[in-house]
């Protein structure tokens, strides 16, 4: 539950030197990516997109996954072919951080044991972890959970073994972000793939989850409008596959399939940082003359210079996304605070500056290996 766990930590953060609410927005919402993401694509401030490319990411794929890591490398205007890439400034889509890493194809069980192996594994050095499934793991009739002894018991199971192992992960690792993804579908409708889809969407809704909602991007035409089988089910829209024979089991997108998935992914990570930044509030340091902080993300030492005693604060504190307090100290007139984080896990953290007036801000802020 990312976006209400975040909106949580932020409150814990704050309730304890004003008790008021007044800096966050009202409700909470899941941060969904889906076909409209596309176009949103073109929205994305360009004075973000350097925060963007710091977030540090890990993805493990099979084939559909290569597909979107080439299409991210386009964007980056780091491929010479197809020619489209080229027209793309390098790296100013910079997605050098994001890191797509092959596994095998072990089927549905073995791919959420493949994801929480190399979450505990890794995870020090990642901020944001996922992986997806493969259109494989939805064809009715060709293996679990939907193979020729299918039955909505097994579909049950298998959903439970996805969203409880996802769930642990979240919980346990609270200063990460878990991103959810849709099964990527065929040119043909798939009962199981659309019912399982319709699980996930459903749960990410519902629990404010983040979710890269790959088969809805890949089921609408340039126009948005839905493609779906006789039988409702939805459809990967063929001139975005690379496979176009009748009947074709698979869509791995081609190059215009595969830039569209690629856009939408930044405008994911577009979200995901936007959920935690000082837009959430009125008065942000973003822009603050009279407040430095840097490096940002840092690895050993954080300097936060106050350059004129910013008036009404007397302390500042470190709090993980879970809202636990990690550092507090009293600041002294005109400090200059050589701050030693390296006591800290790699992660998002919130460094927030308070008063006896209840005055409070709050900075997002990365600390690296």
């Amino acid at each position: 539950m990312k976006a209400l766990f975040i909106l949580t930590a932020f409150i814990l953060c704050l309730s304890s030197i004003s008790g008021e609410e007044k800096y966050f927005p009202a409700g909470t919402a899941p941060i969904v990516a889906d076909y409209r993401a596309v176009e949103s694509f073109n929205q994305i401030p360009v004075t973000v997109l350097s925060l963007l490319s710091s977030y540090r990411l890990a993805f493990r794929h099979a084939s559909v996954g290569t597909t979107i890591d080439n299409a991210l490398d386009c964007l980056q205007g780091t491929r010479t072919n197809p020619v489209e890439c080229t027209t793309y400034t390098d790296y100013k889509f910079d997605r050098r951080k994001w890191v797509f890493q092959g596994r095998p194809n072990s089927g549905w069980f073995g791919k959420i044991n493949d994801f929480v192996t190399e979450v505990n594994v890794q995870k020090n050095n990642f901020d944001i972890l996922t992986f997806k499934f493969c259109y494989l793991d939805g064809l009715d009739g060709l293996q679990e959970p939907c193979g020729s002894n299918f039955s909505q018991q097994k579909m049950k199971q298998a959903w439970d073994y996805y969203r409880i192992n996802m769930d642990s992960l979240e919980k346990a690792n609270p200063s990460k972000f878990f991103v959810w993804i849709t099964i990527p579908l065929t040119q043909v409708g798939q009962f199981c793939t659309d019912t399982l889809n319709s699980l996930i969407r459903s749960y990410c809704r519902q629990q404010g989850k983040i979710l890269f909602d790959i088969a809805d991007i890949q089921c609408h035409d340039n126009a948005g409008v839905l493609q779906k089988s006789a039988k409702g089910w939805q459809v990967a829209y063929k001139p975005f596959c690379g496979e176009q024979q009748a009947g074709a089991q698979a869509c791995h997108p081609n190059w215009d399939g595969g830039i569209r998935i690629a856009k939408a992914f930044w405008w994911m990570m577009y979200q995901v940082h936007s959920s935690l930044t000082d837009t959430f509030f009125p008065h942000e340091f973003g822009s603050d003359p009279d407040v430095r902080i840097f490096p940002n993300p840092a690895t050993h030492i954080l300097h936060i210079d106050l350059q004129r005693n910013y008036p009404g604060f007397s302390h500042y504190e470190i709090c993980s996304v879970s809202g636990e307090k990690m550092y507090h100290k009293v600041i002294q007139p005109d400090e200059i605070i050589e701050l030693k984080v390296d006591f800290l896990t790699p992660g998002v953290y919130f460094l927030r500056f308070t008063g006896e007036s209840g005055i409070s801000r709050i900075k997002k802020i990365v600390i690296t290996n």
